[in-house]
């Protein structure tokens, strides 16, 4: 069957002028505002998140967040934390129930969050088989492949539902701060993911990479939290014997279809602010 470059084109033409919906990714350190910030879209939210983020719902509720969360790991008739394995297949279920998503008319997903999900992949039986030498025994260098080969289906099972629905989606991961500023600008950081490969690969799939943290009103000594365009954010790979670095990369804070030069330094840490940045709205 031929190509269809006459229907690749109408969809070209159908995106152009569209803003695209949040597809995002924000960082930042422990009480920073991450869970309250998934509160702020404005629609109906799917909120999905481990025991371990228990606080998470409460807190974008308390941002006025019309929220609708699920305890993943955990047996929805008993009660009973689930081991990793099921509650991987039962996140994949939910994010793939598009029926049930459309009924509930959710206008946005949020996943809390990444530094969880990768321990609880870590701990799966199919990470363990990736992570096998052809001896039957652990091989460590192949961890960083495995755990993306698992995360994967959950990165296109958020796409496929934006894809259908027209939807957001956000996912948090912990931050590393190494150096703050007088203001509490977040000047060098780290994510808080195991493995470079993890983080160099996953991160920039993204395409809008927010970074949350407290600061400073100089002028009132108010502490607020703040989406900050500036942080800097980086991930390094060392020589395990040299203990010399091998492989360093930079992160960028951004917003698709926004010019990175016309992002403020940091402003108020809501969801529907970025997305009028999308729209050009004032």
């Amino acid at each position: 069957m031929a190509f269809n470059f006459a229907k690749a084109e109408q969809l070209v033409a159908d995106k152009k002028g569209q803003s695209k919906p949040l597809a995002a990714v924000v960082l930042g350190p422990s009480s920073s505002g991450k869970s309250g910030l998934m509160g702020t879209f404005g629609v109906p939210t799917l909120y999905l998140h481990t025991a371990g983020e228990e606080h998470g719902p409460d807190s974008a509720k308390e941002r006025g967040g019309d929220i609708f969360d699920i305890e993943f790991d955990r047996d929805i008739e008993t009660g009973a934390l689930l081991g990793p394995d099921a509650a991987y297949k039962q996140l994949l279920e939910i994010l793939r129930s598009h029926d049930w998503i459309k009924q509930k008319g959710f206008g946005a997903i949020a996943l809390d969050g990444l530094t969880e999900l990768e321990f609880l992949v870590r701990g799966t039986g199919a990470f363990k088989s990736l992570c096998l030498t052809k001896e039957g025994t652990h091989n460590g260098f192949a961890e960083g492949a495995a755990a993306l080969t698992m995360l994967r289906p959950i990165m296109d099972a958020l796409r496929n539902a934006q894809r259908e629905f027209n939807l957001h989606y956000i996912v948090s991961c912990l931050l590393d701060v190494k150096k703050l500023g007088s203001e509490g600008e977040i000047e060098q950081s780290e994510p808080t993911l195991l493995g470079y490969k993890l983080a160099a690969t996953l991160l920039p799939q993204f395409p809008d990479q927010l970074v949350i943290g407290r600061m400073i009103n100089p002028q009132t000594g108010e502490m607020l939290h703040r989406l900050q365009f500036s942080a800097g954010i980086s991930k390094a790979q060392l020589d395990m014997k040299t203990k010399e670095v091998k492989k360093f990369i930079n992160f960028t804070p951004r917003v698709r279809n926004v010019a990175s030069e016309s992002l403020p330094d940091h402003m108020k840490a809501d969801l529907r602010t970025v997305l009028k940045l999308k729209t050009g709205d004032k």
